[in-house]
């Protein structure tokens, strides 16, 4: 669309972008509330950023799976 690829964008720099800025700001919220982050808190964003900066570093190869999952499953029906 226009020359942008629309999967991209809207998998990548809005959902995996936005997902980390939530979870950033959940812990961000909790550390206003209470005064400190919980240790659950803190495993629980590292994990999630560290998945998203592995899908960031593999971004190529998730686009390649994305597109074989789903043209898979267009062949099941």
């Amino acid at each position: 669309m226009f020359g942008l690829p629309l999967k991209q964008y809207v998998n990548c720099r809005l959902g995996m972008m936005g997902w980390s800025v939530i979870i950033v700001a959940f812990a961000w919220k909790q550390w206003e509330l209470f005064g400190f982050v919980s240790t659950s808190m803190l495993v629980s964003v590292a994990l999630q950023l560290l998945y998203i900066f592995k899908f960031y570093l593999w971004e190529g190869g998730m686009y390649i799976i994305i597109n074989l999952a789903c043209c898979q499953q267009i062949s099941k029906i």
